[in-house]
């Protein structure tokens, strides 16, 4: 019974997985293309970190900045819960 749970458990969360990497991708990409013209040159400077910088973006790309966020932590949400299906599973 416990196998079954768990298997359920790791197939649902590797669609989940692949859905919320989906999102995030089209986040990124309409995130990227709402960069003020200004900050072009500021944001090459500050790729690692521009995702928490939201005076780099403009309204739109602000709110695809947020969603790209929650995308990403859904993405570590679902890794998670595939890792602990895995780990919980009982060897035979």
């Amino acid at each position: 019974m416990l196998r079954k749970v768990l298997g359920v458990l790791a197939f649902v969360s590797m669609f989940g997985f692949a859905v919320s990497i989906s999102f995030a991708f089209y986040y990124f990409v309409l995130m990227l293309r709402n960069l003020k013209p200004e900050h072009k040159i500021t944001a090459n400077f500050l790729a690692p970190i521009a995702f928490f910088l939201p005076h780099l973006w403009n309204q739109s790309g602000n709110m695809a900045r947020i969603k790209f966020l929650i995308s990403i932590l859904l993405c570590l949400l679902f890794l998670c819960a595939i890792a602990l299906a895995f780990a919980l599973a009982p060897r035979s």
